[in-house]
């Protein structure tokens, strides 16, 4: 509960990757999470054999990207809380977005459908927005530059999984 309670602090704001602990285990618990999650949403979208190319695509990215990012910045050292407030938060906003995708995807054209888009939206800008918070502690920038860092991050993303996995993600 407390790992929950840390993750949903990052998640408003009120905490920077620097308040998870650096735990090994920590991260691994957090990333496991973050992996099934993310394959569990992509499947309800694209299926299974798509999900599971598109969360290892995005299972190399994501450390990839932060190390990167971090080691350009000369903060090697702050990789795992990093990786860390990055895979949790992702991992709450990914299982909130299962719902809402559900809708979008099985009831497409029912009253319900518009709503659950709208609520797929906000999620994934507040995403952005955390993940861009997260970004600026992380590497000691205005909140400006670390959401830029975070749009960067998600277009890589997205351009990597479109070009490994170009039968899916629609």
């Amino acid at each position: 509960w407390i790992v929950v309670r840390a993750l949903l602090e990052l998640a408003s704001g009120r905490r920077g990757p620097q308040d998870i602990p650096a735990s090994q285990t920590l991260f691994v618990l957090t990333f496991a999470v973050y992996v099934a999650a993310t394959a569990l949403l992509t499947a309800v979208v694209e299926g299974w054999p798509t999900a599971v190319k598109a969360t290892l695509v995005d299972a190399i990215v994501l450390p990839a990207f932060v190390f990167l990012v971090l080691w350009l910045r000369n903060f090697p050292n702050r990789c795992l809380q990093t990786l860390t407030a990055m895979a949790g938060v992702g991992a709450l906003f990914t299982v909130a977005a299962i719902p809402p995708f559900m809708i979008t995807t099985g009831l497409q054209g029912s009253p319900f459908s518009a709503p659950a888009s709208l609520a797929v939206l906000v999620l994934f800008i507040w995403n952005v927005l955390v993940v861009g918070n997260i970004l600026r502690h992380a590497l000691s920038v205005a909140f400006h530059a670390g959401l830029l860092v975070a749009v960067a991050y998600v277009a890589i993303s997205t351009a990597a999984t479109g070009f490994l996995v170009p039968e899916g993600i629609s």
